[in-house]
């Protein structure tokens, strides 16, 4: 760690952040970093074929020595990054976190939250069996006319996995770089009251949650090993997307079909824009109640969605 004339650390944070919430970024990178092994570890025996896509995950499943370990080590921390990140976005928005002079740290992160949605569903889609060809194809449906770009339901597969094998982690690690830089730019100087060092206080902690996460992430692998591939024909399947895809599932039921797009993309929208939209209700006080309902909605509406798709 690099130090100045007076040995005061040259990176610091706020003391505040010594706290669970606000490792939740690291702990998405540590999840990141698990789901690049196991994922490397998968693809030694996966097929990116309409046919071959389900035997392989099912010989990996019941054949290949611990190849159920891997498979479910890999399936639970994709489940617990997509909650680390919702929940890391969640915070930022409630504490002000992407406020001047951070909008653009805050648009990365909405990028990252897209990017890792994105590895989630792509994932679910490369399993190839019944049910997940049949959510495939509902959720290719929010795509609008980005749909053609996979191709015909046979090169679906074969795309999907370009995408989360190649394109996606090399988005997600530039916007993982941009990210961490930026908040390092918008660190508080070291000589500033109420701060720790990055190195060693910080890290120690962020290393810390991250190890719990990659330890739950075992756990749950080992308590709920992943299920055998099933070989039902599609028109027998019932789909049921990942629970954190239940929200725009609920909307396809629930709006128009040809609405249902439009409204995902004005949700995104509205939440890229949260921090200048928040600048301008701050300025005027008889507003503070909206910029609050506007932050509950933003949780609370998928929130009221995805618990609804779950229990009707």
């Amino acid at each position: 760690m690099a130090r100045g004339a007076d040995s005061r650390p040259a990176f610091a944070v706020p003391r505040e952040t010594e706290r669970y919430p606000f490792a939740l970024g690291g702990t998405a990178m540590v999840l990141f970093a698990l789901l690049a092994v196991t994922g490397l570890l998968l693809a030694a025996r996966y097929v990116a074929t309409a046919a071959g896509a389900p035997a392989s995950v099912d010989a990996i499943t019941q054949t290949v020595a611990y190849g159920w370990f891997v498979r479910g080590v890999h399936r639970a921390a994709a489940s617990l990054m997509v909650a680390v990140v919702l929940l890391h976005l969640a915070r930022v928005l409630f504490t002000r976190g992407g406020a001047a002079p951070r909008q653009v740290t805050w648009l990365v992160g909405v990028g990252l939250l897209v990017l890792t949605l994105a590895f989630g569903f792509s994932g679910y889609a490369l399993v190839g069996d019944a049910d997940a060809v049949a959510a495939t194809a509902v959720g290719l449906q929010l795509m609008g006319p980005l749909r053609a770009l996979f191709g015909a339901p046979g090169e679906v597969i074969g795309r999907l996995y370009v995408l989360h094998v190649a394109a996606l982690p090399a988005l997600a690690l530039l916007a993982g770089v941009a990210h961490v830089v930026l908040v390092r730019r918008h660190s508080p100087a070291p000589d500033e009251p109420d701060t720790v060092p990055y190195w060693p206080d910080h890290a120690l902690f962020q290393a810390f949650v991250g190890a719990c996460a990659v330890t739950l992430a075992v756990a749950i692998a080992l308590i709920a090993p992943p299920a055998p591939v099933v070989t039902e024909t599609v028109g027998a399947a019932s789909p049921r997307p990942e629970w954190y895809f239940l929200p725009p599932y609920a909307l396809l039921k629930l709006a128009p079909r040809a609405a249902a797009a439009p409204l995902v993309l004005l949700a995104v929208a509205l939440l890229a824009a949260w921090p200048w939209l928040d600048a301008r209700l701050a300025r005027a006080p008889r507003l503070s109640f909206a910029a609050v309902a506007l932050r509950a909605a933003l949780v609370l509406g998928p929130l009221a969605l995805a618990l609804w798709e779950a229990f009707t």
